[in-house]
């Protein structure tokens, strides 16, 4: 059985690292947030909480490899565009690719609204960790206004892309041999219309 370690990166992320905590029934699978706001940490469910410094991330090295310490694969949610998370998920896939783990990230996009400013960061974050891990997920936040009823706000809007999260994470789960066929699988656009992955 794999070990399974999610990590979330950012204040973003620590939405779907609590939705995940509630409804995705996985065995044998560990929770980790890492933030560099306190107040942040302090609302996530997950069991072990990393606070990163802002001057330097690269000093919770330790820390982080410490927690994914016995896993074979790590699930790493970003929302990129920010500065916490676009920079520091690059530090837990250099931490994962140490231990020996499958590394797959699950990233969000900025909405097309968003300034260019944080969208440029988002895409070179993105060029950077897609070099970093064995595949990344890219989730465009843009596909889910048409699943939101009109009228949603972007609280709702972020329910659907945090289910969508945890309902492709428990199919890709319970795949056959999972972990040798995403140590290679390299880029994957996450596409929908209407539905997203369930189990």
């Amino acid at each position: 059985m794999e070990t399974i370690k999610i990590v979330s990166v950012g204040s973003g992320a620590l939405n779907a690292l609590n939705h995940m905590t509630r409804y995705l029934e996985l065995e044998n699978t560990e929770y980790i947030a890492l933030d560099t706001d306190p107040q942040a940490l302090i609302l996530s469910d997950a069991e072990t909480v990393i606070r990163l410094q802002k001057s330097s991330f690269e000093e919770s090295r330790d820390k982080i490899l410490t927690a994914l310490r016995g896993a074979t694969v790590v699930f790493i949610i970003v929302g990129l565009g920010g500065n916490t998370g676009t920079n520091a998920s690059l530090l837990v896939a250099e931490c994962a690719k140490e231990i020996g783990a499958v590394s797959i990230a699950m990233v969000s996009t900025p909405f097309s609204t968003e300034n260019r400013a944080r969208k440029r960061r988002s895409d070179e974050g993105y060029s950077k960790l897609k070099a970093a891990v064995n595949t990344i997920i890219k989730i465009p936040c843009d596909k889910f206004i048409n699943i939101a009823p009109p009228g949603s706000s972007r609280k709702d809007i972020f329910y659907h892309i945090n289910e969508a999260m945890r309902g492709t994470i428990k199919n890709l789960v319970d795949m056959d041999d999972f972990q040798t066929t995403f140590k290679k699988a390299g880029e994957i656009i996450f596409e929908t219309d209407e539905d997203y992955p369930d189990e």
